[in-house]
């Protein structure tokens, strides 16, 4: 037996999750130190996973929906044209969910860009030699880009799953 490196419980043999706290946990023999596990990297790996499994609601649309808003839809991802599905898929709620989630989008790119382009000036005018931190930050632009994929992706497997991070908003009803 050993005990969890989160909270001492004594974890029985052959249990790979702590009943006393959840930690998942991989039981190896003490004597040989290539064996042990780093709790850590398994932590780490639940969170990421956690942030990138969203919940998918694809059973809540009628499958007829789906097929004949899927077109619709996939403009959500695609900037300024989240408008197309919002105003022309009004009665659609499966182009109604992913204009949500495209908008969220847009609006998240909006304020990071204004947030970043207000960062930017504030370095450049105080201290002009860090300006190169101002690309490092605009690299978080491929996160939005990224997300945009997943959406596309969703919405051409017909699946209404939301967007990691921001996709539990509810903008539009």
């Amino acid at each position: 037996m050993t005990n969890c490196s989160k909270c001492s419980t004594v974890i029985p043999e052959g249990v790979k999750v702590c009943p006393g706290c959840g930690e998942v946990c991989e039981i190896h023999s003490a004597a040989s130190p290539e064996n042990t596990v780093n709790h850590t990297d398994t932590s780490s790996k639940l969170k990421i996973n956690a942030i990138l499994e969203t919940e998918d609601s694809t059973a809540e649309f009628e499958k007829s929906d789906i097929d004949n808003s899927k077109m619709m839809a996939l403009f959500s991802y695609l900037g300024p044209l989240v408008l197309i599905p919002i105003f022309a898929a009004k009665n659609s709620p499966y182009a109604k969910f992913h204009a949500n989630q495209g908008l969220l989008l847009l609006i998240a790119e909006i304020a990071y860009s204004i947030g970043l382009f207000v960062l930017t000036i504030l370095i450049i005018f105080t201290f002009p030699k860090l300006s190169f931190i101002t690309s490092i930050f605009g690299l978080v632009n491929l996160a939005f880009f990224v997300l945009a994929v997943i959406g596309i992706l969703n919405t051409l497997n017909g699946k209404a799953k939301e967007l990691p991070i921001i996709g539990r908003i509810r903008i539009l009803k």
